[in-house]
């Protein structure tokens, strides 16, 4: 599960374990006072724990036991930690002596750095990086010195370097340099594209690793959590703000670095010429920084609301583009395209609001640099009047202020992408904070030992607390016995089933499967002995083949058939193009809806489990096709645990019992024949559906 994959990330390492002893080590321990104390206090409450030591200076961790026992303290020593770090309330991470800023939304201004943390790159790769920026950055400096050598040799300057070494004359060392300058170039690009792969592979090892860590989380998320949320807002979570991540670490964590090196070797430079240069060059720092918080503040909000203005034009793509077949048929192609106008010039204007107010910022930075630069110049220029610097060392001086200039401009760009990225990893983290309710129990049940015996043992649920679904409801289903759940929408059909599955948990009450309790169970083995076929099929973009395996990858082409033939799907199979290795399209939509049906139904058969669920199965289908798929249903749950969910009663009525529902309770049970006899919801709704309540009506009109 994604939370173990989380959980094995984190650092811990054993230092040394005897009888009696153990010593770990874990980094995310370094500095954090509060974190130490709530750990040490969570392994003290252990049984046969004797002392816990943690000092947060270093993050060593000392445990001592009895010494008889033989401890293995890393699981739980690793999942005490993640859920320390990542508590449920999405809190940041405890600390007493480094308390973070959060912006006006409550991002903590670490949150960038504590999502490296969690996905650190490739410590080689980290190290190459800088290394290769700062020797790129040597060698863009060589051709400004050459160009500066070239000068003074042409003002009647001789370099004595190059004297030594049979250059004597103007002309050969003006070619010398001239050379040396050509050799700087080439050496400027080999490093340049040295840097710029260091840095990508920097960015896509972390990318990679937020991605994919971020997907398999949300996929271990309960239900809750997914049904409350667009995928397109899940797919802005997942692919958007892991590229915004990867995309500061590749070029803005790169060019500030840069920035920051050019600055030091300029500064060091002006240092060496005149101290007082470099001061007069460093004097709008204080004012930078003073500045560089007030626009934080300034900026967070307004990058916040370009984020949320992403993940809204993100879900009306996803929800526009998943069905244009709708669009068309009501003609509403014309009221799309302004929607998507608007929704478009929404997104651009939070954009621009967010990106002006740092370009103010960095204009005003610029500004400040380019003044203390005229003012180093025209010190420069006195002092060489005055013979206290030579003419060279004035020359130089023009040649690198500029270049810090230059270097400066594109400052404005990194902060941009430095704030996306810092708000998309505070969208990642909150999510990675979450923590699954719906959690797996120890107990394993074997494939071919479940009978499938069901019980619904005084439920209470509601998906909110105010507005109950099932009401201390109450079912039990033989194994192997076959029941249909009917009644009007919002009765409560669909929620019964979704606790079988343990989508959701009772707030009361229990639900058992052969007698144990279904919260014990492992739920893999749990969801594995069901066979689930719903009323909004879902196929994935692939052969028809590879969607009736999905349930059982491992599985032989004979079996599939099989599979398919139980379902009456073989038919219209062998008669696609390509047969079983036939692309089904996004959804399924190259096959006809009883198609995509009858293919669900194989997949849950080919899964072999012991309940069968069948919800709406026949809902969106024609007569013959119904047909059909009630026979695949006859078929493939034989000598299984069937539950079946209609609206139209034809498909249920052979239930060994049929369960009416009504407001989240049952109102009538028993067969169908029972049920008309009984002459009441039930029998009310068969009329109605086979016509009989409009035929009496239409004869009394006659009469």
């Amino acid at each position: 599960m994604a939370a173990n994959a989380l959980v094995e990330r984190l650092h811990l390492r054993a230092c040394s374990q005897a009888p009696g002893r153990q010593r770990w080590e874990s980094r995310h321990l370094v500095g954090r006072t509060v974190l130490a104390k709530r750990l040490a206090m969570v392994i003290q409450s252990q049984d046969g724990i004797d002392d816990v030591k943690i000092n947060e200076r270093t993050g060593r961790i000392k445990i001592t036991f009895e010494p008889g026992e033989d401890r293995d303290l890393e699981p739980f020593l690793r999942y005490s930690l993640f859920y320390l770090l990542f508590d449920v309330r999405g809190a940041v991470n405890p600390r007493t002596d480094d308390r973070r800023e959060t912006t006006a939304q409550g991002a903590s201004a670490n949150d960038l750095l504590d999502l490296l943390k969690m996905f650190p790159p490739n410590k080689r790769d980290l190290t190459a990086a800088p290394l290769w920026s700062v020797a790129n950055n040597l060698m863009n400096f060589l051709p400004e010195l050459a160009l500066v050598g070239i000068v003074n040799v042409v003002n009647g300057s001789t370099f004595n370097a190059l004297s030594a070494i049979g250059l004597k004359s103007p002309r050969a060392q003006v070619l010398g340099l001239g050379v040396a300058a050509g050799a700087a170039f080439a050496a400027e690009l080999a490093t340049e594209r040295k840097r710029r792969r260091a840095w990508r592979k920097v960015a896509q090892k972390s990318q990679h690793d937020i991605r994919t860590a971020t997907y398999a989380h949300v996929q271990d998320l309960d239900m809750e959590f997914i049904d409350q949320r667009n995928s397109g807002e899940l797919y802005n979570l997942i692919g958007e703000n892991s590229s915004k991540v990867g995309k500061f670490l590749e070029t803005g964590a790169d060019d500030m670095f840069q920035r920051a090196v050019t600055a030091v070797i300029i500064v060091a430079t002006l240092g060496a010429v005149s101290p007082l240069l470099a001061l007069t060059t460093l004097a709008p720092l204080p004012i930078i920084a003073v500045g560089s918080r007030f626009v934080k503040d300034k900026t967070g909000p307004l990058y916040a609301q370009q984020q949320e203005s992403e993940s809204a034009f993100a879900r009306f793509l996803t929800n526009n583009l998943g069905d244009l077949g709708i669009i068309k048929s009501f003609t509403a192609e014309d009221r799309e395209a302004a929607r998507m106008q608007k929704a478009s010039a929404e997104l651009n204007t939070d954009t621009d609001n967010a990106i002006q107010s740092s370009a103010r910022y960095s204009d005003q930075m610029r500004l400040f640099i380019s003044v203390a630069f005229a003012v180093a110049m025209v010190l420069g220029g006195s002092m060489v009047a005055g013979k206290k610097i030579t003419p060279a060392m004035f020359t130089l001086i023009l040649f690198f202020v500029p270049k810090l200039l230059v270097r400066m401009e594109g400052m404005g760009e990194s902060y941009d992408q430095y704030q996306s990225a810092a708000h998309a990893s505070k969208g990642i983290l909150k999510t990675l904070r979450q923590k699954p309710t719906i959690v797996s129990g120890s107990e394993v049940l074997e494939p071919g030992t479940v009978k499938g015996a069901l019980l619904l043992d005084r439920v209470t649920f509601g998906y909110k607390p105010d507005r109950l679904i099932l009401r201390d409801f109450s079912l039990e289903i033989p194994a192997r016995g076959s029941i249909a759940l009917v009644g009007a929408t919002g009765s409560g059909k669909s929620t019964v089933v979704k606790l079988l599955m343990r989508f959701y948990d009772p707030s009361s009450g229990r639900i058992t499967l052969d007698g144990r309790n279904v919260r014990d169970l492992d739920l893999h083995s749990l969801r594995r002995s069901i066979g689930f076929v719903s009323q909004d099929v879902f196929l994935f973009d692939g052969s028809v083949y590879d969607n009736i395996a999905y349930g059982r990858p491992e599985a032989s082409f004979d079996e599939v058939v099989q599979a398919a033939k139980a379902a009456e799907a073989d038919g219209f199979i062998r008669e696609l193009t390509d047969g079983y290795r036939a692309q089904v399209g996004e959804r399924g939509r190259r096959l006809s809806g009883g198609q995509r049906q009858r293919i669900s139904i194989a997949r849950a058969f080919l899964k072999n489990p012991s309940v069968f669920i069948f919800d709406e199965a026949t809902s969106a289908v024609d007569n013959e096709t119904e047909m059909a798929i009630q026979r695949s249903i006859a078929r493939v749950a034989r000598d299984r645990t069937s539950i079946l969910i209609a609206h139209r009663l034809s498909t249920i009525r052979h239930a060994d019992r049929i369960i009416v529902m009504d407001d989240g309770r049952i109102a009538e049970s028993g067969t169908h024949e029972e049920l008309l006899r009984h002459n009441g919801l039930y029998s009310a709704l068969w009329r109605v559906q086979t016509g009989e309540t409009s035929a009496r009506s239409g004869s009394g009109t006659a009469a």
